[in-house]
């Protein structure tokens, strides 16, 4: 809906895992001119991020969400 009403900046703010990490990089290929921003807390899904990105020639930004322990961010 953002990149269908102009969005310059799109950050999916949930980590990707399962089936959407190919419905992202759908999205980022169908809206060229969107620049997409994927948030990423594990290791695993990001490695399956990257495969699947390369696989498709898809460049892929990210955001990591680190927990510092000091109770922000919840894993």
């Amino acid at each position: 809906m953002a990149a269908v009403s102009g969005a310059e900046h799109v950050l999916l703010a949930y980590p990707l895992v399962g089936p959407n990490h190919r419905r992202f990089l759908k999205l980022v290929s169908t809206y060229r001119a969107v620049r997409f921003y994927a948030l990423f807390d594990d290791l695993s899904q990001l490695a399956v991020m990257d495969t699947l990105a390369r696989a498709a020639g898809i460049k892929v930004e990210i955001f990591v969400d680190v927990n510092t322990e000091i109770g922000r961010a919840h894993v």
